[in-house]
């Protein structure tokens, strides 16, 4: 058969694109399919190829689709599985035994763990060049709402999300699968077991206010790092508690200085806040959100962030996640655009602004290549 079903890629009914709700609610819908499935299998008949559609036809719906096709049909180097209590965390899993690495993403304000990093879902499979470097890799994409609560609240869940994924976590199954799919693929046994992932190397990726959240809790836990090394009978966990501390960070127009439109977005937001009768409403409504006011230029939540930052990395200069790597578009319209002392200096992007940063494309694998550097390379595609 053209589709080994054992190392079948483990997606669940939406996420597959195979089923909808509307078309497993007609009659005969299963039984209809899962005969033509056997049939297809069993005669040896199902032989798909990859696709690679030209930069020229890719949007993100064609992106999506794209994706769920190579993975479906065992192209992809990667699948998708569900992390966290349906909150909307994901993360892209490799197919190799034991990958070394996990790559934990963190979207911005108004942003989603799918549209901020639209693309890196499909290309980290698609690009020939991208493959050694995250065929070894874990990518988790983390989901949170932006708009309720604050940064510290936020960066507490945050650090609880990290430490489950890292240095070591389990996932239930390889075959995960809704108990729709489960009628139509048979998962073997060996398959069908719990899977345990034990990594050396964490990058931290944040977008805009996911640097934020990212930089917080490193200093929340870095602070207590330094007070459980001073305790007398550290807790059993201490290591495992403090080993993401090893992390390296990755920060694509980090809002760690806070708001700043500019440009013509930047006139009309001031624009709008600043009209006397506008003001009136809209002012009170943005000042409403908590992460607004931490966000805002010169908040002293974001000056702590940065004086306590600096002052760690004085006391633990080799404690790699106090250091950030930060990129910026060079057409920046949303941030303030600088870096903490203890940061090296920032590249700048051409033709890039403060959304599409983050976002690559087959003609611009910056944001692939900044995430990936210094990863090891795998010995083959």
């Amino acid at each position: 058969c053209g589709l080994a079903l054992g190392n079948w890629p483990h997606f669940g009914a939406r996420e597959a694109g195979l089923l909808t709700s509307q078309a497993m609610n007609r009659k005969g819908t299963q039984r209809d399919f899962r005969g033509l499935w056997r049939r297809a299998c069993g005669s040896g008949v199902v032989r798909p190829i990859r696709l690679n559609l030209p930069s020229s036809l890719r949007s993100p719906s064609i992106y999506r689709w794209q994706l769920r096709y190579n993975a479906l049909m065992q192209f992809a180097r990667h699948y998708k599985v569900s992390v966290g209590p349906n909150d909307g965390s994901y993360a892209l899993l490799s197919q190799r035994e034991e990958p070394n690495s996990a790559i934990i993403l963190v979207h911005g304000f108004f942003g989603d763990a799918t549209r901020t990093w639209l693309n890196f879902q499909s290309l980290i499979d698609d690009v020939d060049s991208l493959s050694p470097i995250f065929d070894n890799s874990d990518l988790y994409f983390y989901e949170y709402d932006s708009i309720a609560d604050n940064v510290p609240v936020h960066s507490a869940r945050l650090t609880k999300f990290i430490r489950q994924a890292y240095p070591r976590t389990t996932f239930r199954s390889m075959g995960i699968l809704s108990p729709v799919l489960r009628k139509f693929i048979p998962i073997p046994e060996q398959l069908d077991r719990a899977i345990e992932r034990n990594y050396r190397r964490l990058i931290l990726v944040g977008h805009s206010l996911g640097a934020v959240l990212i930089r917080q809790a490193i200093v929340d836990q870095a602070i207590e790092y330094g007070t459980l090394l001073s305790t007398v009978d550290p807790p059993p966990d201490q290591v495992a508690r403090s080993a993401w501390l090893d992390g390296e960070l990755r920060l694509f127009a980090p809002a760690i200085f806070g708001f700043d439109p500019v440009g013509f977005r930047g006139f009309f937001y001031r624009f709008l806040i600043e009209m006397p009768k506008l003001k009136i409403f809209i002012g009170p409504a943005l000042k409403g959100f908590a992460m607004y006011q931490d966000l805002e230029e010169g908040s002293r939540r974001l000056i702590e962030l940065q004086k306590r930052t600096e002052l760690l990395f004085s006391k633990y200069p080799s404690m790699p996640s106090l250091r950030g790597h930060l990129l910026f578009g060079a057409k920046e319209h949303v941030v303030y655009m600088d870096r903490y002392t203890c940061d090296p200096v920032y590249e700048i992007e051409e033709a890039q602004d403060h959304c599409s940063i983050c976002k690559p494309d087959v003609s611009y694998l910056k944001p692939m290549e900044f995430v990936g550097h210094g990863l090891p390379r795998t010995a083959s595609a």
